[in-house]
């Protein structure tokens, strides 16, 4: 299984060396910057000047390269499309590669993999000959095949494995996958600058996976019990030291109960952290070294090879100190995981962030990088063979799940790199590129410390008999909430792109801001303000402007969604407490995407048609938060509300960030910035389909909700559901102190958020002259990050309540608290800053940081106070707070119009702040979470007016006891 890993990586990891052969010196110079690579000067990469680059290239370089002169013009988005390619299949068979080694003969899936992955190598260069697609066609097909190894390696270890011997074991195989690219990357580097050329390098390897094949499946069986050759002491030895599970019947594998798990989710997230860096490092180090220090391609090799020889060393090691501790019991295991899993990411992220500041010392880059890969390989001793951990029955599927989490870096690491890169190679890209893997990497370390846990998971040792094992991959309700994620980014995603296709839309601000000077903004100099507004990264879109708004028209473009939005906020509450809400919410997410295929005929038709398109989009998305509170009112458990409310608010958060750079990459591409209202549109259509198709009204209407999750839910959501419908008490709603201070809090905090979405873009344009790429990716990490809080915050206080450690209300003014007056505090510290651009970035990150801990307070709070009236009470609630949207626009309109200054700017940021700090003190001090009593009553209770009392006067009734709770 060693050389299996071996063989595998090596066949994965060659093109990175391989692509630079591949690929003509003219496709590889104007990645670097310009059609000849002499162009390239200190001035913005760490080469030699000019003379003495020339003399160098004569000196080492000039003999390589004529070796291995390539064949393809592909440019730096081809070759990353490449590298990332095989990820894209080798994401997909993760999980079913450790469903069938689970089911069938796992030797045989372990061997058909790699034999069909040594195949697909060898037909490489064929590929690659006859067409770019094919080969990009190749590379999926051979991600595929090679997507059940991992997995299959696992189920087989723990068939075969004493548990005092696990993370040895495993490690073994892992140091085989390090090994593999250890020896693949420098010999694919002499196989490209021999006279067999870079073909080769495919031929060999794949032969030589050829051999493995055969060999593998002469001697392998499934498990010790089966083998011909194994002595009965050995035999004896494994079945009694292994896991107890594999002496049982094999019972049926507990999809739901390893998709949900925290504890398996925690080590994929951890996983996906740390396989980031390495993938960052593996695949893109050659590149980079190449690009800014004049490495030549066996050079590369011979030191990314080095980095992994240390990293190989130190897995050897972790896994051995492990084993012994674990044996001797010295420590908890999972406080023992904790501590590797701390060194193989924090130090890393360190690593990864001195990189800033060493500047052009290639000596201590290269030893940064070494320390980084040395503390890569403390994950031996860490998460490498948690799967055998937590659930050694299943560790084949569990490594599949894992696997495929920690692979989604392999598409990220390469797009990442193309995208700051591709239009500015230069050092301080790559900078960039160094600190956004240093950032992630410390985000999935933080979430494994807090959550993580190395225990085996009772679900892994229950019998079959266990009703939670059925064989149903998810559990419905966990779907139907999916679905609603997905709106929610659909309809956020095409509400924010018109917050940054405006600045590629309209060309007023291009003229104004020209005039604009170091005098009265942080921008540069003029002749620097030219030269950016000139540069490649923004032609694009400064040519596609069609439109000639001024201030105040672009204000009323961005302001007018919001005048719909507000008008159904209410109705569309309403109407899902008294019609179909799966009807409303399908509706009005698909009148919104048709909209949005239409808003660029429309401002292309006129000014006012796009007004009214926008105001129309705006009263059909209103329907839609609403409408998904009552849908989870419904179909929601008590103890999993907080948790499932802010699973849909992640969905709008994270359309939001997944908008920002999209939007901009689009309206930078010759699609220009309609395309960014097209494939929006065109998504939110096709899941309106899907969604009419598998939702209903109630789970007691499903038709294929299981019988057991029917009746857990009936039993544990709130009872008023279970009483038939209730009229709406419209006025105590509305006269509630409850409700009002909620809906005050929102606009509050609302207010400080949308001026980072809307606004945002703007002001970094105007003021640090941030063009729209850049402009996309700064909001869109900040929102990344609010969406991670709102996660976190969502949990713990899911926990916190489940556990009743503190009163509710409580709890959720703590989360306000954080949540609005700590980002007040931000944008008062912006306004002391000047032209810091560091300090202000970073402080509008911690604002939204802050922000984000609203999936704790008032996120949930319209099913805590009116659980049977979820609908309304968050339709008037999201009205309130949606004002924010029509403020935000027309404050900074009022104050930059005719003064576009850096201390109108600090003006906005100061009167958010008062704003939102107004709002946060209403709630701490008449704010409640306390379900209210209109909110419970039943029917023959008198507060339901009508129904019951046909004489009474109802609205007079309501108006009287709306005005005792208030005296109350």
């Amino acid at each position: 299984m060693f050389l299996s890993a071996f063989l595998a990586y090596a066949m994965r990891v060659n093109l990175s060396v391989s692509i630079i052969a591949m690929v003509k010196s003219s496709a590889r110079n104007a990645a670097n910057g310009g059609g000849n690579i002499n162009n390239i000067t200190s001035s913005n990469t760490c080469r030699p000047d000019d003379q003495n680059f020339t003399q160098m290239r004569k000196d080492s370089l000039t003999e390589v390269l004529q070796k291995v002169e390539g064949e393809f013009n592909w440019d730096e988005n081809q070759q990353a499309a490449l590298l990332y390619s095989f990820f894209a299949g080798y994401i997909l068979t993760q999980i079913p590669g450790g469903h069938i080694a689970e089911v069938v003969s796992v030797t045989r899936i372990l061997g058909a993999g790699v034999g069909l992955t040594a195949l697909l190598t060898c037909l490489t260069s064929f590929a690659a000959r006859f067409n770019y697609y094919a080969l990009i066609a190749l590379r999926v097909a051979e991600g595929i095949t090679e997507g059940v190894t991992f997995p299959a390696i696992f189920a087989i270890l723990a068939r075969w494995s004493p548990v005092s011997e696990q993370t040895l074991l495993v490690n073994v195989v892992t140091v085989g996958t390090v090994i593999g690219t250890i020896v693949a990357l420098p010999v694919a580097g002499m196989l490209c600058t021999s006279s067999l050329g870079w073909p080769a390098s495919f031929y060999v390897f794949g032969a030589i996976g050829f051999l493995w094949v055969v060999v593998w499946l002469c001697v392998a069986t499934d498990s010790p019990e089966d083998h011909p050759w194994i002595s009965n002491d050995e035999q004896q030895y494994i079945v009694e030291t292994r896991s107890s599970s594999f002496n049982e019947k094999r019972p049926p594998m507990p999809w739901r109960r390893i998709l949900l798990s925290p504890a398996v989710l925690c080590v994929g997230l951890t996983k996906l952290a740390g396989s980031f860096n390495y993938y960052m490092i593996l695949t893109e180090l050659p590149s980079y070294l190449n690009a800014m220090f004049t490495i030549d391609i066996t050079q590369n090799g011979y030191i990314n090879a080095g980095m992994n020889l240390g990293l190989g060393t130190t897995l050897v090691i972790t896994a051995l100190i492990t084993d012994k501790l674990i044996e001797r019991n010295v420590l908890n295991k999972t406080l023992l995981r904790k501590l590797f899993v701390a060194c193989s990411t924090i130090i890393p992220s360190i690593c990864m962030c001195l990189l800033q500041l060493l500047g052009c010392r290639y000596d201590l880059i290269v030893t940064t990088l070494f320390i980084n890969y040395i503390f890569l390989g403390f994950s031996g001793g860490g998460d490498a063979a948690m799967a055998l951990d937590i659930a050694p029955r299943f560790a084949g599927p569990i490594a599949g799940v894992v696997n495929t989490i920690a692979n989604i870096a392999g598409l990220l690491a390469p797009k990442l790199v193309g995208t700051l890169t591709e239009n500015d190679n230069t050092l301080t890209q790559w900078n960039l590129v160094f600190l956004y893997t240093g950032i992630f990497t410390t985000v999935g370390s933080v979430i494994f410390l807090i959550f993580g846990t190395a225990e085996q998971q009772s679900w892994a040792v229950e019998t079959a008999s266990d009703d939670d094992l059925h064989p149903g991959i998810l559990q419905l309700r966990f779907f139907l909430c999916f679905l609603i994620f997905i709106a929610m980014f659909l309809v956020y995603a095409m509400r924010c792109n018109l917050s940054v296709a405006i600045l590629a839309m309209n060309d007023s601000a291009a003229g104004s801001s020209a005039s604009i000077t170091s005098n009265d903004t942080c921008r540069p100099q003029k002749h620097n303000v030219h030269h950016h507004k000139n540069s490649s990264a923004t032609k694009g879109w400064r040519e596609s402007r069609e439109f000639h708004w001024d201030e105040d028209q672009q204000a009323t473009v961005l302001t007018s969604f919001f005048i719909g939005y507000v008008i159904t906020q209410v109705p569309g509450g309403y109407l899902a407490e008294v019609a179909s809400v799966t009807w409303v919410f399908g509706t009005g997410v698909g009148l919104t995407s048709l909209l949005a295929c239409l808003t660029a005929p429309a401002a292309r038709f006129s000014y006012y048609a796009l007004v009214a398109l926008l105001v129309g989009e705006g009263i059909t998305e209103g329907v839609t938060l609403p409408a998904a509170f009552s849908f989870l009112a419904r179909w929601s458990p008590k103890n999993e509300q907080n948790r499932l409310v802010n699973i849909f608010t992640i969905g709008a958060v994270t359309g939001t960030t997944v908008t920002l750079p999209v939007s901009a990459m689009l309206s930078a591409s010759p699609l220009s910035w309609p395309a960014a209202f097209y494939i929006f549109g065109g998504a939110g259509l096709i899941w309106t389909v899907i969604w009419f198709c598998v939702a209903t009204d109630f789970p007691e209407k499903h038709p294929w909700i299981s019988p057991e999750e029917r009746e857990y839910i009936l039993n544990s959501r709130s009872s008023t559901y279970n009483e038939g419908h209730l009229p709406v008490p419209w006025s105590r709603i509305l006269l509630s102190p409850a409700v009002l201070c909620l809906g005050i809090t929102k606009l509050a905090s609302t207010l400080n958020y949308y001026m980072i979405i809307t606004e945002l873009p703007t002001y970094l344009n105007d003021m640090f002259a941030i063009d729209i790429i850049n402009n996309g990716w700064v909001t869109g990490g900040m929102n990344l990050a609010l969406a991670i809080v709102l996660i976190i915050t969502g949990s713990i206080s899911d926990k916190v309540i489940e556990r009743n450690i503190v009163n509710k209300t409580l709890l959720r003014k703590f989360f306000v608290f954080c949540s609005t007056l700590l980002p007040s505090l931000c944008m008062f510290l912006l306004t002391t800053y000047g032209c810091r651009y560091d300090l202000i970035s970073a402080t509008l990150l911690v604002n939204c940081i802050f922000i984000g801990f609203s999936g704790g307070g008032d996120a949930p709070m319209p099913l805590d106070i009116a659980p049977r009236f979820t609908g309304t009470v968050a339709g008037l609630t999201n009205m309130m707070a949606n004002v924010a949207g029509l403020l935000a626009p027309k404050l900074v309109g009022i104050l930059t119009k005719n003064n576009n200054t850096f201390t109108q700017w600090n003006r906005v940021f100061l009167y958010t702040g008062i704003f939102t700090t107004v709002g946060a003190v209403i709630f701490l001090i008449f704010g409640t979470a306390e379900a209210q009593s209109w909110a419970t009553e039943k029917k023959t209770d008198e507060g339901t007016g009508a129904a019951n009392h046909p004489n009474r006067d109802t609205l007079t009734d309501h108006f009287n006891i709306a005005i005792r709770d208030i005296a109350n």
